[in-house]
Parts: structure tokens; sequence; C-alpha cells
């Protein structure tokens, strides 16, 4: 009996320690008047954080700036049952007084997405200080105040959006923060104004309409070629370059190195690629993302070759014979053979691609896209052009939007001879609504004029002359001799300079200058602007 008293006591103690644990990961202060207390700090290794209602038998009352700060494993809060100020919603701090007021968001929140309550008025004085794993957050019709460092000591690239209805900004909103987040808010709002003052980037949103579908849409071809031999061997091939579902479901291979042997079929074994997209036998799929539904893509062979698929048994799916150039469609297919022809290249998606047939305006049609991971869509684009280039029209605002276009062997497309595959992403699931004032422009790169050592290129809708392109190597060769002898050697060779006016924001890397359509016409306010993007290029130098 004394063996089990003993026990029980220590059992006690220990449930004591734990629970005086528990509440140490806070700590108090008490407030000057003696009415309350309030939270000072906070363990930094807490994961959950319960506000309680009372402490040493008073109210606990209010929450001091800093107090949560350093928390940066912190993912939810919660709240007693008797707490009178506080309270949580999907693990978010709130309180309604004097109106519903955003208090505290977890550093840690466990999604990189998130959507304030409309009825949130305001957003408390250190609100969403310290977070570092959201991507976006956005705010909704009827806030109207934003509380001092609201954004102090962020660490994270975040996407904010504010409506118009914001009318008061504390102050220091960004102080100490360590990486860059943008504003996103209707023009001429108090938020734009603020963050162009405050040199914050800001996009402003405007009142886009959706335009009207110019592109002729065109589909793969499915027609079997029925009859052939098969292949007498067969080789699998695993070295293939791809990305997973996350962030590009696409595969690349290049078998220019494994042709030789017109009886030998060589196979993409694509048994590791797109688990997640692989339908069990119920038919459904981890996450409940969208199954593939076959193999298809684009390439480039040189001679006649023949594309074989198979389902996951093996059975023939489907055969296709191609020369050149080509876009193949294989449904129900999880690997694809190709024999015959040399240096083949091939870019394989999971889902059929859209063709776009001609230039114009395409805009997005989100039942088109496909659900990849969660709150991630993505759809695909093939241009059947030797030099395109993919440019927006659409509210700037929605960033969430990504674009590559790669050529078969999963290089820039943009040079290459071949067709190109387009892909189209959204990770933010609150703009999904935003898809239908979204439209892409499909354009040729037209050259408007070549030198040894300059190329001058320009999206089709610009209808510049050949003068432009002169005068822009004109330009070239005043930033060189500027240059020669003091910022590089007078005798070290430049490469070749490629300057492309696509409508994109003024970018250069190697060698390679990308021109905003406001500057498709030199002016003495722009020369600036060109002749620094130039620089860049000049410094890209060979010995």
């Amino acid at each position: 009996m004394k063996r089990v008293l003993i026990f029980l006591a220590v059992l006690a103690c220990l449930l004591c320690a734990f629970a005086c644990a528990s509440a140490d990961s806070l700590s108090y202060a008490l407030l000057e008047d003696g009415s309350g207390y309030e939270i000072t700090g906070c363990s930094a290794s807490a994961e959950v954080v319960t506000i309680p209602a009372k402490y040493r038998g008073l109210p606990v009352v209010s929450i001091a700036g800093e107090a949560f700060l350093s928390c940066e494993h912190l993912e939810e809060f919660r709240t007693e049952k008797d707490q009178a100020t506080f309270y949580a919603e999907d693990g978010v701090l709130f309180t309604d007084v004097p109106v519903k007021t955003l208090v505290r968001f977890p550093n840690a929140y466990p999604r990189d997405y998130y959507q304030a309550p409309a009825d949130v008025k305001a957003v408390g004085p250190w609100a969403l200080a310290g977070m570092w794993k959201m991507n976006y957050f956005h705010f909704q019709e009827g806030l109207e105040s934003l509380g001092d460092h609201m954004l102090d000591s962020v660490d994270c690239f975040a996407d904010i959006y504010f409506p118009a209805s914001v009318k008061t900004i504390g102050n220091d909103l960004l102080l100490h923060q360590k990486r860059s987040v943008a504003f996103y808010a209707p023009e001429n709002s108090i938020v734009c104004r603020y963050a162009w003052d405050n040199n914050i980037p800001c996009c402003a949103i405007f009142d886009w309409q959706t335009k009207k579908q110019t592109v002729e849409l065109a589909e793969p071809d499915l027609t079997d070629a029925e009859g052939l031999p098969a292949p007498k061997r067969k080789q699998a091939v695993t070295d293939f370059s791809w990305w997973g579902y996350d962030y590009d479901p696409a595969v690349s291979c290049d078998l220019s190195e494994k042709q030789g042997d017109p009886d030998t079929e060589l196979v993409l074994d694509l048994g590791g690629v797109w688990k997640e997209l692989t339908p069990d036998a119920k038919g459904q799929t981890d996450g409940g993302m969208d199954p593939r539904t076959g193999l298809y893509g684009i390439g480039y062979t040189d001679g006649e070759t023949v594309l074989r698929g198979y389902d996951r048994k093996g059975k023939l799916t489907g055969t296709r014979v191609v020369s050149g150039d080509f876009v193949f469609s294989l449904p129900e297919a999880y690997s694809v053979g190709v024999t015959g022809g040399k240096d083949t290249v091939l870019r394989l998606v999971p889902y059929q691609p859209i063709l776009t047939a001609s230039t114009g305006m395409l805009p997005l049609d989100i039942d088109r896209f496909h659900y990849l991971a969660e709150n991630s869509r993505v759809q695909y684009y093939v241009i059947p052009y030797s030099r395109a280039s993919v440019s927006y029209d659409y509210p700037y605002y929605v960033n969430t939007f990504t674009c590559s276009v790669m050529d078969p062997g999963g290089n820039e497309a943009e040079n290459s001879p071949r067709y190109g595959i387009v892909k189209m992403m959204f990770g933010d699931p609150y703009m999904l609504d935003h898809a239908g004032k979204i439209a892409l422009k499909f354009d040729h790169l037209d050259v408007l004029y070549e030198a040894e050592d300059f190329t001058c290129i320009a999206a089709s809708r610009f209808n510049l002359d050949e003068t432009f392109g002169i005068r822009l190597h004109d330009i070239l060769n005043t930033v060189k001799t500027a240059m020669s002898g003091t910022y590089y050697p007078a005798d070290r060779k430049i490469n070749p300079v490629t300057v492309r006016v696509t409508g994109e924001y003024p970018t250069s890397s190697d060698s390679l200058i990308t021109l905003d359509d406001d500057l498709a016409v030199i002016t003495n306010d722009n020369i600036l602007t060109y002749a620094h993007e130039m620089t860049h290029a000049v410094d890209q130098s060979v010995g």
C-alpha cells in the first residue's frame, strides 16, 4: 500500500510538473492597474499555444507586441473555454474588442496560403510578425485598419492582397523584414500609395474584362498506325530528367546516344514518375489528384520513327509513326517505346495539351486545368512554331501564374526549331476565381535585324520595322565603346547579343536581353534603360 501511495505521489508530481511546464511556455506581466495579465513571451519551441482564461486568479486580457515573435515552430493558437477576450478560428487568434480583429497569426502556419474571414475589420499590431511559411495571404473587402509592426521580421516571399476598404495603416509595417513581401491592392488605394511611398513592392489591381478568344485550337493526331511488325528486342531507358508533380510534371529524354539498331525498341520506363497521379485499382489517386490519362508531348526525330504506348501490364495501347518535328498522343499509356529514326528527343506530360494553331489571344478556362496537389492546377499548351513567345494580357496582380516554354529536350524553346510546350500553373487557391480575367497571347518572334554580333527579334504583334533593330545595334556598339578598356579589357571578346521585344519586364542574362513593349520606340527617355540592360549583356564575356 505504501508503494502505491508513493507511486501516486510521484505521478501527481509529474503531472503537476507537466502542467507547470505547459503554463510556463507563456510568460506574463501584471497590468499597471492590476486588473489582469498581459502575455509577454512564449517558449520558442512551442507548436501549439493555448491562451488561458486566467493567470493567478486574474483574467488574461492583453498580448505584448513581440510576445510570439521568436516562436518559429508555432502552428496553432487555441483558447480556454472561459477566455473572454480572445478566441481561435482555424488556428488563428482573434478578438471582437472593439471590432473583429486578427490578433496573431502562427509563424509556422501549416498551409502556405490563408484568407482572413470576411468579417475581419482590423489587423492588430504585430499580427503577422515573424511568419516565415506563408506564400499567399488574402484580406477581404471590409478590412479597415492595419496595426503597427503588422509584418515585422517576416521571413517569406509572401504575396499579400488588400481590399480597397482599408482606411488606416499603422507605423513601421514592415520593420526588420528578412525577405521581401509584395502588396497587391486596388489602384489608387491607400495601401498602394503607402507601399510606393515606402519602397514596398506593390502591384495595383485593375478591373479587367474577360478577353475574347482569337487563337485557333487544334488537337494532337490520334490516328493509329496499325499493322506494323513488333520490334525484336526491347531496352529499358531510365535516365531522363523530371521534376515531380509539384513543380513540373514533365519528362525530357534524349535518345540520340542510345539509338542505332532499327530492330531494338527503346522503352521509357516511367514506373517511378507521377506516382501521385497514377490511379489505383479503384481509380483513386494519392490526395485526390486528377489521374493521369496517358502520355502526350512533343518531339523531334531524324527519319521515320515508331512510337508505341503500353499500359501498366505491358499491353499495347496505340502506335504512331512520326518524323521530323511532331506532336504525339498516347491515351491510357504508362510507358512509351521508340523504334527507328535517330537523334530523337521527347518531352512528355501526363495530360493531353491544348494545341495553338495560330497567333492570337486565348482566355484561360479553369475547367481544363488539372489538379496536381492541394490547390495547385496545371495545363499544357503546344506552340507549333520555330520561334514563339507567350505573353500575358491579364491583371498582373495574378502572379501565381508560371510560364515556361520548353522544347523536346527540356531547353528554352524560343531559339529551338521545334515545337514548344508551355506550362501554366496556379498555386494560389484564392486566385482561381480570377482565371476568367486571364488571357494568353501566342506570338511569332520575328527577326528584325541580324548582324554577326547582334540579333534583334520581336513579337509579331509589335510590327516593328528593321530600323528598330539597327538603332538598337548602334546603342550596343556605343555601350561597348564606352566600356572598352575600363569595365572590361579592350582585347576581350564579347559574346553575340540577342535582344527580344516580348512584352516582358526588362531583364538580361547570358547575353539575352528582354525588353518591355513600352520600350518599343527608342526615345531619349528610355535610352538609358537600353544602355543599362545591354551593359549586363556586355558583361557576359569570354576570354
